[in-house]
């Protein structure tokens, strides 16, 4: 088992339900298990484009899917809530970020990990610091 972190965000109509959908989704994705989450917290939208004020948090959780698994799980449970593939920094119900895969670098054209832009976000940062994890 892998031990991962995952980045869950919504701008888009109820966002602590999404918030919930995201997480029961991470407990129950095949030979995955949720271990813990951070606190939820506001945040501004990123982008042009981006909406209203979003709600985050991060989940941590355990794997036996590979990197591109997860983010295939994650993809399917963002679609599940109601995102179109309609671009970059628009609004939506459910964002899923892997941020780490253990201690692996990942460096495909669909995923990066560690997520390059982690460190840029305060969000990310406080909720990885409830998580006990503190990243410059």
């Amino acid at each position: 088992m892998t031990r991962c972190r995952v980045a869950l965000g919504s701008n888009l109509g109820d966002r602590a339900a999404h918030l919930r959908f995201g997480f029961r989704g991470l407990d129950r994705l095949p030979g995955t298990r949720l271990l813990r989450r951070s606190a939820i917290r506001a945040s501004a939208p990123m982008g042009a484009h981006a909406g209203g004020e979003y709600l985050n948090a991060v989940a941590e959780v355990e794997t036996r899917l590979s990197p591109i698994g997860l983010l295939v799980e994650c993809k399917r449970l963002e679609a599940l809530a109601g995102r179109r593939p309609d671009g970059r920094w628009r609004p939506r119900p459910l964002d899923l970020d892997l941020l780490s895969y253990g201690s692996r670098s990942v460096k495909t054209r669909i995923l990066r990990v560690p997520h390059p832009g982690a460190h840029r976000r305060t969000f990310v940062k406080a909720a990885l610091a409830d998580l006990g994890e503190l990243i410059q």
